[in-house]
């Protein structure tokens, strides 16, 4: 299933910090990215989430309160092209929960040929030991 917004309101939930927050956040847009998404639609993703975010009176609370989070990721979505994103996965244990549930969930095991990904961020996606290349999954194909 992997993170949805509704699943990403559970974990801002219990956020207790910045660093939480970032993760939690970060995670489901990384997940955006592995599933072949470009930075316009994942900033489009975080527009979203932000707008269901603020329906629930809790949630619409921590928007406001880490709003600074929220633009320094927008930022590196869009300025530049996915940045850190996805380079320091889970940090915090919320975030570790987060990103495993990306992880189980990742939809194919490399990314597209010929993407442009973040400078650090998506692009370093290639180095996770849980992505296979495409010859690894032709290999496991054929077993």
């Amino acid at each position: 299933m992997g993170l949805n917004q509704e699943r990403v309101a559970f974990y801002l939930r219990q956020v207790d910090n910045e660093r939480e927050f970032r993760d939690v956040v970060t995670s489901y847009l990384f997940q955006k990215y592995i599933n072949g998404r470009n930075s316009e639609q994942v900033l489009l993703k975080l527009r979203y989430l932000c707008l269901y975010l603020k329906t629930s009176p809790d949630t619409a609370a921590l928007v406001h309160h880490y709003s600074t989070s929220l633009t320094w990721i927008a930022f590196h979505v869009r300025d530049l092209n996915g940045g850190s994103i996805g380079s320091t996965p889970g940090i915090s244990p919320l975030g570790r929960e987060a990103w495993n549930e990306v992880r189980r969930s990742a939809k194919f095991k490399s990314l597209p040929e010929g993407e442009t990904w973040g400078l650090l961020g998506p692009g370093a996606v290639r180095s996770l030991p849980w992505v296979a290349t495409r010859e690894e999954q032709e290999l496991e194909l054929r077993r």
